[in-house]
């Protein structure tokens, strides 16, 4: 367990699951809540203080981390609060929905020498890592992601589940050059992506029964299977699924592994979200 203190910023519904990994990682000092939605998390971490005011985790010199599970509109402000204070700062996907502020908020960081990254959590898959390893090197690559999965939220697809997606195809195929738009409804959405090393098509259904995330990857003559955690290559077994992806994503950005170096990402993601905006 990490020995410096943390704070989490949001104890919503993600924010109380994110809390729960974090406690067993690194001693939370701080949990800030809505100051209208008393959080009944506080009964079950009685070592955290749970408070409706940021002012305290910014001014605590004790606290270096610091983890933002706000809703998707208050990204910005709240993560330029933070790195102003010279916290290190984890914001859940996406950043930003603006290019200007993802380039301002790493300035930012960079003047503060603080780490800034964001929550793409399929990025700490090792099955994705794996798949990035055995194809580095290839060109002409086509890229196939299909998620179902029923919504539990009223964020727009792309703002809230895309960008996973899309972070996982700018790893496996390099530089983004083109997109066209299939469908983009409020429940259904499906583009295509081409980029340096290839190109890739995303459908995602959120008003499906089924839950399943598939990944499907060819190269050459090589197909990859990357659907529900574990690979294959060519049918055979290369990798088993992971453990807990949120727990290793968090301890990725307190260890200051270089998968959590988000910036290209962030920048793409949200050229991208200004486009669909």
């Amino acid at each position: 367990m990490h020995t410096n203190k943390t704070a989490i910023i949001g104890i919503g519904r993600w924010g109380t699951l994110v809390l729960s990994k974090l406690i067993k990682i690194s001693d939370v000092k701080f949990a800030v809540y809505n100051k209208d939605k008393l959080p009944t998390a506080q009964n079950d971490y009685p070592n955290t203080h749970f408070v409706n005011k940021i002012d305290l985790v910014l001014s605590d010199p004790e606290v270096n981390d610091v983890f933002i599970t706000t809703p998707i509109s208050t990204h910005y402000e709240m993560a330029k609060r933070c790195l102003s204070a010279g916290k290190n700062t984890f914001v859940e996907k996406p950043l930003s929905l603006r290019v200007s502020e993802v380039d301002e908020l790493y300035e930012i960081a960079h003047s503060n020498n603080c780490r800034l990254t964001s929550g793409y959590l399929h990025l700490h898959d090792t099955s994705v890592q794996k798949l990035y390893e055995e194809t580095a090197q290839e060109s002409d690559i086509k890229l196939a992601m299909v998620w179902k999965k029923w919504g539990t939220f009223e964020e727009p697809i792309a703002n809230n589940i895309l960008v996973h997606d899309l972070a996982v195809t700018f790893k496996l195929l390099g530089t983004y050059q083109s997109h066209r738009i299939i469908i983009n409804t409020a429940d259904y959405f499906e583009i295509d992506i081409k980029c340096r090393r290839g190109a890739a098509n995303i459908s995602i259904d959120r008003k499906s029964k089924k839950r399943e995330k598939k990944l499907f990857l060819q190269a050459g003559e090589t197909t990859y299977d990357a659907s529900d955690g574990a690979l294959t290559k060519n049918g055979v077994l290369i990798n088993t699924k992971a453990g807990d992806l949120l727990e290793r994503e968090l301890q990725n950005f307190l260890d200051g592994s270089e998968i959590s170096d988000t910036h290209d990402v962030d920048k793409t993601i949200a050229f991208l979200l200004e486009q669909l905006s």
